[in-house]
C-alpha cells in the first residue's frame, strides 16, 4: 500500500501588471448606471429587428477596441 505524500502548497508569485488604464470612479459608474435607467424604457419599445440591428452594431464596435482591451490587461 503506497502513502499519501502532503506538499507544501502555496500560490504562484504573479506580477502586479503596469495599470495603463485609470480605475471607473464610483461617480461615473452611478452616472452611467442613472443614463440606463433613464432609458431603458426605450430598450422595451424596441421590435426584434432594431434590437437586432442594434446588437449587431454593438458587437461590431466591441471588434474595434478588442484588440486594445487585450493589450490594456498584460
Amino acid at each position: 500500500m503506497t502513502q499519501a505524500v502532503a506538499h507544501k502548497q502555496g500560490s504562484a508569485a504573479i506580477p502586479e501588471p503596469e495599470h495603463r488604464i485609470e480605475p471607473t470612479s464610483q461617480s461615473k459608474l452611478d452616472e452611467a448606471l442613472a443614463i440606463l435607467e433613464d432609458h431603458k424604457n426605450e430598450w422595451v419599445a424596441l421590435d426584434i429587428d432594431e434590437r437586432i440591428e442594434l446588437l449587431e452594431h454593438l458587437r461590431e464596435r466591441t471588434v474595434d477596441v478588442a484588440e486594445r482591451w487585450v493589450a490594456a490587461s498584460v
